[in-house]
């Protein structure tokens, strides 16, 4: 029912820098369609791989100068590249090729199960691996789409526009309610859609009533006809949301220069072998954009080098510590390297800027803002 013909192209590389070895794979799909005569399958992790013939018996391939016939339900390996590296004494590269039928549902469905298992397990951090999956996941959701199966809109809309895939919240709301516009015009969330409004709900769990937020009229509307058909997702939509003749719909929040928190945390070592007070002392402080001046002077701690704000907007921070220029987007850490304190004990920073949640705001605490924390976990993350 979902099936496609699928060309998997795979470039698998092999460095070695004196005794030390490197091997490692990426991979991207393409559909038949778009393996037209000439083509170039190329990316910034592929050498040019040209398009010779492709049906649905065979494709051939053109790399390096060699032909490669690919026959259906077949993998064909190129041979192996020395690529011309003065600085590695091996480095090496060849792809395999591997024509086949695959089913895209399944496929999206285990691409983005995966990663969202790495990013509940490691972060939103980028890797090879991260990447791949992550890429085939909404290749195999876009072909979907573009085959005309509407009732996977809504999952692409939220894995196209979540950050993070385990916790299934909208990041980028323009650009969801775009995808979801095109959706519905295309028949998606019809009373003819229950699988569109199984997917759908799923956004409902992870987002409440943000799914439908700036457009509560079009969504009641939505709602009403499928709860009247019979679909048991939207009936349970609107004995949750139903307020009167409208789904609820909270006001558009949004954080103000107060809402916008940087993090120092600094960790003095104050190990001696001839001293009883072995260990570390940590302190933390918070600054919100509204204070974050450029050419702002922080030392909360006489005996620690001072903190020189740089520059400080709603995308990031940039600041100055021990001659040194950190920079910290919006959401995420950064570290400085050691310094000395006053007597002479290491001290470094861990910088974190970020932007309070809505329901952090509303259950905020005025004596909170300058509460130092002990706990190490808060700033164990991967990038």
């Amino acid at each position: 029912m979902f099936e496609d013909f699928v060309l998997r192209v795979e470039k698998c590389y092999h460095t070695m820098d004196m005794s030390v070895s490197n091997s490692g794979s990426y991979a991207e799909l393409y559909c038949l369609d778009e393996l037209k005569k000439d083509f170039k399958i190329k990316s910034v992790d592929f050498s040019p791989i040209v398009v010779v013939g492709a049906d649905e018996n065979s494709v051939t391939l053109r790399w390096n100068r060699v032909d490669y016939e690919v026959p259906f339900n077949k993998k064909v390996t190129t041979e192996w590249v020395q690529r011309n590296n003065p600085y590695l004494s091996v480095d090496e590269m060849c792809y395999n090729f591997h024509f086949s039928k695959i089913n895209l549902d399944e496929k999206a469905i285990e691409y983005a199960t995966r990663v969202g298992e790495i990013h509940e397990e490691y972060g939103t951090y980028n890797t090879s691996l991260y990447r791949e999956k992550k890429e085939m996941a909404l290749w195999c959701f876009k072909r979907l789409l573009d085959l005309g199966w509407v009732s996977y809109y809504p999952l692409y809309a939220i894995y196209k526009t979540a950050d993070n895939w385990s916790e299934g919240t909208i990041n980028r709301f323009d650009e969801y309610f775009s995808i979801m516009d095109e959706g519905i015009k295309g028949g998606c969330l019809s009373v003819e859609d229950p699988l569109g409004w199984s997917y759908f709900s799923i956004i409902v769990y992870h987002n409440e009533d943000l799914a439908w937020g700036g457009h509560c009229r079009r969504y009641t509307d939505l709602v009403k006809a499928a709860v009247e058909a019979g679909i048991e997702e939207a009936v349970e939509i609107w004995e949750q949301y139903g307020r009167g003749d409208l789904l609820y719909e909270r006001p558009v929040w949004t954080p103000t220069e107060k809402d916008y928190i940087l993090h120092i945390r600094s960790c003095e070592d104050t190990l001696h072998f001839d001293g009883d007070d072995l260990g570390y002392k940590y302190e933390s402080h918070y600054y919100t954009l509204a204070d974050l001046k450029p050419g702002m002077i922080i030392q909360d701690n006489k005996k620690y080098p001072p903190v020189e704000v740089v520059k400080a907007d709603k995308t990031g921070v940039k600041l100055k510590y021990n001659g040194i220029e950190y920079k910290v987007p919006l959401n995420q850490y950064n570290y400085t390297k050691e310094a000395y304190s006053e007597d002479n004990n290491y001290v470094s920073l861990a910088l974190n800027y970020r932007v309070k949640k809505e329901d952090e705001v509303i259950e905020d605490d005025e004596d909170e803002v300058n509460e130092d924390y002990d706990d190490e976990e808060d700033w164990d993350y991967e990038d």
